[in-house]
């Protein structure tokens, strides 16, 4: 993904490279390749999630409430996933790039016991999968919501 409009289309695809890479095993000799893509994709998240929450999010949370106002309390909580996801999307970001600083550290030094590697890797990969089941989630919530303000009988008012 090269440009960062934030559109629905580019994200989901971007979620799936994603997820097949982190899928992706490690194979001896690869590690240092595998790891500098993660932080590379981390860090592209970053700014094509950033940019459709301001493109997309904040337009369909007003719609919502200019439809339903009782919905208010689920748009602010809805942003404040949305702040949540950024900060952990960065966070994984980080932890990507520590991770690449040890397995060069290890690359470097063969000798050096890999326990911390084995240890990190599978949780870090584990996490950032269930950051994206978590965008899935909050994305498919939104729509749903979005939908639900326009179609939504609230029956005959007095």
């Amino acid at each position: 993904m090269t440009n960062n409009t934030g559109s629905d289309e580019e994200l989901v695809e971007f979620l799936a490279e994603l997820e097949k890479q982190l899928e992706t095993p490690v194979v001896p000799g690869e590690m240092y390749d595998w790891v500098e893509r993660g932080e590379k994709d981390l860090n592209q998240l970053s700014e094509t999630y950033a940019a459709h929450v301001k493109s997309s999010h904040e337009s369909q949370y007003e719609a919502i409430i200019e439809q339903d106002s009782e919905q208010i309390t689920r748009m602010e909580k809805f942003r404040e996933e949305d702040a949540s996801l950024l900060e952990e999307i960065d966070r994984l970001g980080e932890a990507f790039a520590k991770l690449k600083k040890l397995v060069n550290a290890a690359e470097e030094a063969p000798q050096r016991d890999e326990g911390e590697l084995e240890d990190l890797l599978p949780k870090v990969t584990g996490e950032a999968l269930v950051l994206i089941i978590r965008i899935r989630m909050h994305e498919n919530a939104i729509d749903t919501w979005y939908v639900e303000a326009f179609q939504r009988d609230r029956g005959v008012a007095d």
